[in-house]
């Protein structure tokens, strides 16, 4: 399989560890997700249904602006990467 093709492990590997630092480094990522997690985990904590505290942060983090322009522009930069590295088409 790929996986198995020399050098494909460690290349994605070091993709994986280049792009994770983007996606958490959008503007103002880090804050629209700590600001829904924050509330979802004061309500876990006093009880709430899980299912119902997911999808509640689910929805909020989808409704996000911020969310849906730092997955936008991550997965371009994550396509960009992945179809340009060599080692994993060859």
């Amino acid at each position: 399989g790929l996986l198995a093709t020399p050098g494909v492990p460690a290349n994605l590997g070091a993709l994986i560890g280049g792009l994770l630092p983007d996606l958490l480094g959008q503007p103002g990522l880090a804050v629209v997700v700590a600001d829904a997690v924050g509330p979802a985990v004061s309500e876990l904590v006093a009880g709430v249904d899980a299912t119902v505290v997911i999808d509640a942060l689910i929805a909020s983090l989808r409704s996000s602006t911020v969310v849906q322009d730092g997955l936008g522009a991550f997965t371009t930069e994550t396509l960009t990467v992945l179809l340009g590295d060599m080692t994993l088409w060859t």
